[in-house]
Formats: structure tokens, sequence, C-alpha cells
């Protein structure tokens, strides 16, 4: 009897729980962060695709969380100051993440505002990095033990973001918290140099949920 009763309990809670899949398309504004600046460097940001699946539960009228599945090209772009070089180097990830979204107001009958926060963990699959002089590019692929980079990388999303009837509008800037540098630990001390590297990046994305 006490199993059935709480059965029923777990049936109830779920017919409670509004879900949604769906799925989001945008863009990723990238750029790296170096624990110290190369003064003979101009670090540009690199714009990378970003595309994926989410599923959205509704646990109350206020609060709902997304898993999310993402494929997401990150890097960044850099210019040589006193010399005419460019270079350029581009990861593609697969991220999940849950984004934890609060909603603020409503605007209008279907029109929502969140703010979200959107931790994740991801994997770098491949990348290239590449540079531009004389006119011509070069480019090549990256070996992750050879050049000793750190493929898995995890963070935080925080963000804002708009539902409408069933579409949704959404920015995020993505906060890299794993070093990306995987060479040997006495390597910053002995050429006095922290080489510490972290992602970046601004996101903005549309999407759809059924």
């Amino acid at each position: 009897m006490k199993n059935l009763i709480i059965i029923i309990l777990l049936f109830s809670f779920a017919n409670e729980i509004h879900a949604q899949m769906g799925f989001r398309i945008g863009t990723n504004i990238a750029t790296l962060n170096f624990a110290e600046e190369d003064e003979y460097l101009e670090i540009k940001s690199l714009i990378g695709l970003n595309i994926g699946a989410l599923y959205e539960m509704q646990l109350s009228e206020k609060f709902s969380l997304q898993g999310e599945l993402h494929f997401i090209q990150k890097g960044t772009r850099a210019e040589e100051i006193d010399y005419d070089e460019k270079f350029w180097i581009r990861f593609n990830y697969i991220d999940l993440a849950i984004m934890s979204k609060y909603y603020l107001a409503n605007i209008g009958e279907s029109t929502r505002l969140y703010l979200s926060a959107t931790p994740y963990l991801g994997y770098a699959i491949n990348g290239k990095y590449g540079e531009e002089y004389d006119g011509k590019t070069y480019s090549e692929s990256i070996d992750f033990k050879e050049d000793e980079i750190r493929r898995f990388d995890f963070g935080i999303g925080l963000g804002l973001g708009l539902n409408w009837n069933n579409w949704f509008l959404d920015i995020r800037y993505n906060i890299g918290l794993q070093d990306l540098d995987d060479y040997e630990e006495d390597f910053d001390d002995y050429y006095d140099y922290d080489f510490s590297v972290y992602h970046r990046g601004i996101l903005i994305g549309i999407g759809y949920q059924f």
C-alpha cells in the first residue's frame, strides 16, 4: 500500500512538470583569455558556429532547468602588432550544459524575460591553427597531445533571454575555467611567465521549442 502511494505521488509530480524539447542555432564570438598579455600580439575575436538540442523542464512558474547538448566552435584570432602577420586557432567542441532559468517578468500574454546560469562541460573533438602572411594562408590540424593542449573544458555561462510563444532568443557570456595549457608544471617557473589560457565567448542564438 505504501509503495502504491509513493508511485501515485511520483506520477502526480511528473504531471505537474511541463517539459519541452527544442533546438538552438547561433554564433559564438570567441576569444582566448591569456593570464599574461603578449605586447607583440593583438587578440581579436573569432566567429564560430553554435548549434544544439535542448530539453526544458518547467519546475515552477518562475523556475526551470534546461539540459543542452551543443556543437560549438571556440578559439581566437590574433595579429602581430609590428608585422603583417595574422594567426588563428579554432576548436570544435561538444558541450554538455545544464541551464537554470529564472523568469523575471511577463511581457504581454506570450512573452517572458528570463535570466540564466549555465554550467557546462566540453570536449574538443578536433581543431586547427593557422597563419596568414604574404597573401597566403597556412593551416595545420592540432595534435592535442603533442601540442600540449587540454581537450576538456568547463565553465559557466551567464545570460539573458526572451521567450515568445514557442520561440526564444538568448545571449550569454561563457567564462571558461579550465586552463588549456598542458605543459609541465615547472615550465612557467622556468620561463618566469604564466602560460595559462582560458576560453571566453559571447553566445547569441535563436531557438524553437515544441
